[in-house]
C-alpha cells in the first residue's frame, strides 16, 4: 500500500500543477519543500525512512536526512540522533537508520534538508522502535597514569548524539561524560579510583550503555605515585610544623608513621606540599628519637622519606637554681607541652629519673610541683630528657624546710623506739628487744641489727631503757617472782654489754640517768612495796664507775618530780613536772654531785619532749615530742619553741642529726628537716 502511494502522489501532483500555468507566475521558491518522513521498514536492525521531495528551491541543498528523537516531539540535528547524505536529494530519498534505537521505544522522526544558511523540517511521525545493530567502538584511549581530573576518550561509529541514551560506569561508580563529536566521547574518571582503592595498580571495568546496547572492556591501569622532593633536615621546636614537598601529593588521604606514632587520614589538598605538627597533639613514646624516619602512606603504599625533621634538645636557661618551696617554674626553651609519661622527664646524675610533677606545661617553661618529691639530697644537679637527648644540666640547692630524701634500700619499719644515740655518721637505737644501727654515710642508708636486749623476759615493771652519749642502759625492776633485775650497759663504741648486777640498796629503779666523765649517774631511786602496788622513790644518788667497774654512793638529790632528762657534755638539764602547781620547769646543773638549779617556767604543751639524747646544732637542741612534730631549746636565751611541719606522729620516728639537717626515719622514709631554712 505504501509502494502505491509514493507512485501516486506525483502524478496528482503533476496533473496539478499543470492545471496551473494559466494562472499569472508565481515568484520563485527559495527553500526546498519536501514531505514528512516516512516509516518504510522497521526491523531489529534499524529502521528505513523515506521522504518526497517537492521543490528543490533555489538555495544549494548541502546535506539531507533523517532525525529521531525518543524525548523531542521535534527532533533537532544539533542535540539527536540522525542518518544524512551530504549533497542534493533527488525527488525522492531513503536513508537507512542502524543505531541509537533502543528496542520498544517510542521515537519521533522527521525529515530535514540542510541549506547554508538554515535547516528546514518536516512534521515529525511516530514509530515504535524494534531495536538497530547499535555502535561500533574503534579506540579507547586511557591516561598512562590515573591522576586527578582526568578522562579518558571512546571513539567509534554510529554513536548517539542523545545524552540520555548513554550509560557510564567505570567499576560500580557512575561516571559524567561529554560528547565531544558524533564519534567521541569524553569520559570522566571517577575521584573514587584514587581516595577509595589502595595500590599502584588495579584492574578496573569500563561499561559502556548506548540505547540498550553494551561495550564492556577490562584495563589495567597504573596511579601516578607521589613525588618526594628531599629536602634539608628540618629543625624544630615541639610546637613547629614540617614541610613535605614534592609533586603529585594530593592523592586522597595519607598516613604517617614516625616513631611510635601511627596518623591515619590526613587530608592533603595541595598537589605540591603537606604540613603537619609532629607532636601536637601526639605524645612521645618510650623509645622515641629526635629524627625519626618518616613513613608516608599513599593509597596503601608505604613512600619511607629517612629522616626529614629533629626535634630541637631541650634548653635550660639557668645553669643553677634554688628550691625555696613547692612550687618552681623551671625556665628554658622548648619544653613538651603534652603530658605523657615519656615528655619531660627529669633525669638525676646518675641516670635515675626525678619525681617531679609537671603541673602545667608551655613552650617555654615548666611550673614543677615538688610536694610529693623524694631528693637525693639538698644539692643535686638533674637535666630535662625528651626522644632520649639530654638537655644542658642544673644545679639545684634545696632551700624548703622539710624535705622527703630517697631511700630505696632502707627496708626495716622499726617501732617501739626507747632510745637514740648518735656517734658521727652511725645513730643507734634501741627498743624493747633489739638494738639497730643506722649508717648516714651515704644514701641510701644502711640499717642492721646489732644486738638483742639480755634477759628480755625478765623486764618487767618500772625496768629501766635509757639512752646516755655513749651507753645504753637496760634492766632494774622487778619480775614476775618478786625478784628484782640485774642492769646492763650496753657500749656504742665496743658494741659489747656489761652485767652491772643488781642496783643498790635494793632499787629497782631510777628517775634520772646521765653521763659524766667517771662512768653513768644513777640519781631518785624507786623501789616498790611488797604488793608491788605502791611506788616509793628516795632521793639517793649513785655513780657507776666504768674503769673501777663499782657503784659508788653519792650526795643525795632534791626532790623535783619526774623529768625529761638531757646532757650537752657535762652540762646537764632537766624538764621536771612539779606536782606542787602543775608546772613544767627547766633545771640545769653541772658537778654530778651539784644540785639541780631552776632556770625558767617551760609552757605546758611542751610536756611531750620524750627524747633522751637530743640533737645539737649552732647552739640549738632539738628533741622529739608527743604533741608537736620538733621542739627547739636555745642554749644562749633557754627559750623553747615548737617548729616542724610532719603530719604523722613523730614519738615513733627516731631523730637523727645529719649536717644541718634533722633526719627523721620513720616506715621505709626519711624525713629532712632543716630548722635554719625556717
Amino acid at each position: 500500500m505504501k509502494s502505491f502511494w509514493i507512485l501516486v502522489l506525483p502524478v496528482i501532483l503533476f496533473f496539478s500543477l499543470s492545471g496551473c500555468e494559466s494562472q499569472e507566475a508565481l515568484e520563485p521558491i527559495k527553500h526546498p519543500r519536501f514531505g514528512v518522513a516516512l516509516v518504510q521498514e522497521v526491523s531489529e536492525k534499524g529502521v528505513q525512512f523515506g521522504a518526497n521531495v517537492f521543490e528543490i528551491g533555489s538555495q544549494e541543498v548541502i546535506e539531507y536526512g533523517f532525525v529521531y528523537s525518543k524525548n523531542n516531539i521535534n527532533p533537532k540535528t544539533t542535540m539527536d540522533d540522525m542518518v544524512s547524505v551530504k549533497g542534493r536529494p533527488g525527488d525522492y530519498f531513503e536513508l537507512f537508520a542502524n543505531h541509537s534505537l533502543q528496542v520498544g521505544q517510542k521515537y519521533y522522526v522527521a525529515a530535514f534538508m540542510k541549506t547554508e544558511d538554515l535547516v528546514i523540517y518536516s512534521k515529525s511521525e511516530e514509530f515504535v522502535s524494534q531495536g538497530s545493530d547499535g555502535f561500533l567502538i574503534t579506540s579507547v584511549e586511557w591516561p598512562e597514569k590515573i591522576y586527578k581530573f582526568q578522562s579518558l576518550t571512546i571513539k567509534g561509529q554510529r554513536l548517539s548524539r542523545s545524552l540520555s541514551n548513554y550509560q557510564v560506569k567505570i567499576d560500580q561508580y557512575n561516571v559524567s561524560f561529554s560528547l565531544l563529536d558524533s564519534n567521541t566521547l569524553i569520559v570522566d574518571l571517577p575521584s573514587q579510583l584514587l581516595t577509595e582503592t589502595t595500590g599502584k595498580e588495579k584492574e578496573v571495568e569500563l561499561n559502556l550503555q548506548v540505547a540498550g546496547k553494551s561495550f564492556t572492556q577490562k584495563k589495567i591501569v597504573t596511579f601516578q605515585e607521589p613525588v618526594f622532593e628531599k629536602l634539608p633536615l628540618q629543625l624544630i621546636n615541639f610546637d613547629q610544623e614540617v614541610v613535605i614537598k614534592g609533586d603529585f601529593l594530593d592523592l586522597g588521604q595519607i598516613g604517617l608513621k614516625y616513631n611510635s606514632i601511627l596518623r591515619s587520614s590526613l587530608s592533603i589538598s595541595n598537589k605540591n606540599e603537606f604540613r603537619f605538627f609532629p607532636y601536637k597533639d601526639y605524645v612521645m613514646g618510650e623509645h622515641d628519637v629526635l629524627d625519626p624516619d618518616v613513613i608516608v602512606t599513599v593509597r596503601g603504599v608505604e613512600y619511607n622519606l629517612g629522616k626529614v625533621f629533629k626535634i630541637k634538645p631541650t634548653q635550660l636557661l639557668d645553669s643553677e637554681i634554688v628550691f625555696k618551696n613547692n612550687r618552681f617554674v623551671l625556665r628554658g626553651s622548648n619544653f613538651s607541652t603534652r603530658s605523657g609519661p615519656e615528655d619531660n622527664q627529669f633525669i638525676g646524675e646518675t641516670g635515675e629519673r626525678l619525681n617531679f610533677v609537671v603541673e602545667k606545661a608551655y613552650p617555654d617553661s615548666l611550673i614543677i610541683n615538688l610536694h610529693s618529691m623524694e631528693y637525693s639530697g639538698r644539692d643535686f644537679s638533674f637535666q630535662v630528657k625528651n626522644f632520649g637527648s639530654l638537655s644542658n644540666s642544673v644545679k639545684v640547692k634545696v632551700e624548703i624546710p622539710g624535705i622527703r630524701l630517697k631511700s630505696s634500700g632502707l627496708q626495716h619499719y622499726i617501732e617501739d623506739i626507747r632510745g637514740i644515740i648518735q656517734q658521727g655518721d652511725f645513730g643507734y637505737a634501741i627498743t624493747s628487744k633489739y638494738i639497730f644501727q643506722y649508717d648516714f654515710s651515704s644514701l641510701p642508708i644502711q640499717i642492721q641489727q646489732i644486738s638483742t636486749l639480755p634477759s628480755y623476759s625478765s623486764i618487767y615493771g618500772h625496768s629501766i631503757i635509757s639512752a646516755t652519749e655513749s651507753y645504753f642502759v637496760v634492766g632494774g625492776g622487778i619480775s614476775l617472782d618478786r625478784s628484782s633485775s640485774p642492769v646492763y650497759l650496753y657500749s656504742i663504741e665496743n658494741k659489747q654489754w656489761e652485767n652491772l648486777s643488781l642496783l643498790p640498796t635494793s632499787n629497782s629503779s631510777f628517775s634520772r640517768i646521765y653521763e659524766v666523765n667517771d662512768g653513768i649517774v644513777f640519781e631518785g631511786g624507786i623501789t616498790y612495796s611488797e604488793n608491788s602496788s605502791e611506788r616509793i622513790d628516795n632521793n639517793e644518788r649513785w655513780l657507776y664507775s666504768i674503769r673501777e667497774k663499782k657503784w659508788k654512793q653519792l650526795a643525795s638529790t632534791q626532790t623535783i618530780g619526774s623529768s625529761t632528762l638531757f646532757s650537752l657534755g657535762q652540762q646537764h638539764f632537766g624538764i621536771f613536772y612539779n606536782e606542787m602547781n602543775g608546772n613544767r620547769e627547766l633545771y640545769q646543773k653541772t658537778g654530778m654531785e651539784d644540785s639541780w638549779q631552776f632556770v625558767k617556767k617551760v609552757d605546758v604543751s611542751l610536756g611531750g619532749i620524750i627524747q633522751d639524747n637530743p640533737m645539737v646544732i649552732d647552739n640549738k637542741v632539738y628533741f622529739s615530742s608527743i604533741y608537736h612534730p620538733i621542739v627547739e631549746f636555745d642554749l644562749m636565751t633557754k627559750n623553747f619553741r615548737n617548729i616542724g611541719n610532719m603530719s604523722a606522729e613523730p614519738h615513733n620516728y627516731p631523730m637523727f642529726r645529719k649536717g644541718k639537717s634533722l633526719w627523721f626515719i620513720f616506715g621505709n622514709s626519711i624525713y629532712d628537716f632543716r630548722p635554719d631554712l625556717l
